[in-house]
């Protein structure tokens, strides 16, 4: 019968010998192919199911060639005896995740989503990587999976997005994910309401990585930093309730997938205090005043942390003498922190990092207060560099609702600090006095109980680098600086 004559109501056989209707199928190549499940039209073309140069892409439901773009064959289910389903995918990093299908360590495959995987029973490792506990896998092979992952030369091409020293380029799109995706749990009090200053933490870390999937919905950017092992985690910034809720779960996530040593820190970036030059001048001055009680609350060798890093990260501040008119003290402040010619205060990029990718070269920012970023370029913030590395919320939270403390004391009183050239017991000032007038007593007693424990245990100088401190956080928190009672708690996650 000829072909192009036949009626489209007739039934035919297929390549593969099924019964169809003519009318459904296209001739190609002397065999009948049923359109759309044995023949495809793609790009106006008709590809037969076995034509290898074909892809049925799980990603995007649909096929389509393979010279058209990058694809992998990983899971894209798991079958009722837990074997494994294999198909072909566009990669997506923000979904895509690593699980283990074979004997060894190194037999691991991607999986399309984590949802097939978390609803058979797999749980992820501590490297990332996804497993059946159920399955009979050695136990050397398990304990792999208990272990943060070490990523070495990984680090470079481990995520996504470009791996620089500075945040700025990636961080709008971050802020919109967060936006978009992030639900916060609920919080036990809303002392939130009492931190005026927007917030951004950089959490450094020695080894151990997030997956990317996590990162964007919860506004966590990671960057390049030389003087560590790991990646250095910064925050998008935050202002009120979302930012605490949010921190709780950075804390959740790095306490699983990463680790620390006396090697790492953590930085907290503040926003919105005044800049003017009178109110930088007298911040300075009464922090030059405070910082002998801030270095209190830290390990012994913090004030010079080159005994036991790379160099000097938050080393004391340096007096500044007023001279005359709070211009000219402001031209000598803007000298000592690596400035050239004083023209009033700008938004220009300090003049030994004009790229923002050299910030190691600016040696004045490497002080317990930087004020950096709060004269130069667009951040506007003063950075308090001289914190212990950690990954607990309350720590953190004490933290900021302390330096918060500072900021707004410095704006309250800054004129106590620019009208007398030397320093007296009239402006001398201390942190205790500081909590206990800018809080209510149901927030500054904790805050000064929490202090005067961190004073108590720093002062024998015994945990000089602090490495006693995080060895407890990380494992039985039985230290008084560890087993700390929260001012601010989550108590339920909105899934």
């Amino acid at each position: 019968m000829n072909v192009k004559t036949m009626s489209k109501d007739a039934i035919v056989t297929t390549y593969d010998g099924k019964k169809s209707i003519r009318g459904k199928c296209k001739f190609i190549r002397n065999q009948f192919y049923e359109v759309n499940t044995q023949c495809f039209n793609i790009k106006g073309t008709w590809y037969r199911i076995t034509n290898n140069s074909i892809i049925f892409d799980h990603e995007i439901k649909k096929w389509r060639l393979k010279a058209d773009a990058v694809y992998v064959n990983g899971v894209i289910g798991i079958k009722l005896d837990k074997s494994f389903e294999f198909g072909d995918f566009t990669p997506n990093m923000e979904k895509n995740v690593p699980v283990f299908v074979g004997h060894n360590i190194s037999t691991t495959s991607t999986a399309i989503n984590v949802d097939i995987l978390e609803k058979n029973g797999f749980i992820e490792g501590k490297n990332g990587v996804f497993y059946n506990p159920e399955s009979t896998i050695k136990s050397s092979i398990i304990h792999s999976f208990t272990q943060v992952r070490r990523l070495g030369s990984e680090k470079e091409s481990f995520y996504s997005f470009p791996w620089t020293y500075n945040s700025a380029n990636i961080m709008e799109e971050f802020i919109i994910k967060f936006n978009e995706h992030f639900k916060g749990g609920l919080l036990t009090n809303d002392y939130y309401k009492l931190i005026p200053h927007s917030f951004g933490i950089e959490f450094e870390t020695c080894a151990g990585a997030i997956p990317e999937r996590y990162l964007r919905p919860m506004g966590l950017m990671a960057t390049r930093d030389g003087s560590i092992a790991g990646f250095e985690y910064v925050t998008i910034p935050h202002k009120g309730k979302t930012g605490f809720q949010a921190l709780f779960e950075y804390c959740k996530k790095l306490q699983y997938f990463c680790t620390i040593t006396e090697n790492e820190s953590l930085h907290l970036h503040l926003g919105g205090y005044p800049k003017t030059e009178e109110t930088i001048v007298g911040l300075y001055r009464m922090l030059y005043i405070l910082q002998s009680d801030i270095f209190t609350l830290f390990p012994y060798a913090y004030t010079s942390t080159g005994t036991f890093k790379r160099r000097n990260y938050c080393s004391p501040l340096a007096p500044l003498v007023l001279n005359g008119s709070i211009t000219k003290t402001m031209q000598d402040l803007y000298n000592m922190l690596g400035g050239d010619s004083y023209h009033g205060l700008n938004s220009m990029e300090h003049p030994h990092d004009r790229s923002g990718q050299h910030k190691w070269y600016v040696d004045p920012r490497y002080r317990i207060v930087n004020l950096v970023p709060l004269i130069w370029g667009v951040r506007e913030t003063v950075e308090f560099r001289v914190h212990i590395p950690t990954f607990d919320p309350n720590k953190v939270i004490y933290w900021i609702f302390i330096c918060s403390a500072i900021l707004q004391y410095a704006k309250k009183h800054y004129l106590k600090y620019i009208t007398k050239k030397s320093i007296n017991k009239e402006n001398l000032i201390t942190l205790e006095h500081i909590i206990a007038e800018i809080y209510p007593v149901e927030v500054s007693n904790p805050i000064l109980t929490y202090m005067r424990n961190r004073k108590t245990y720093y002062s024998d100088g015994n945990d000089k680098y602090g490495s006693i401190e995080i060895k407890d956080e990380l494992h039985s928190k039985s230290l008084i600086v560890n087993n700390i009672n929260p001012l601010m708690s989550l108590y339920e996650f909105n899934k």
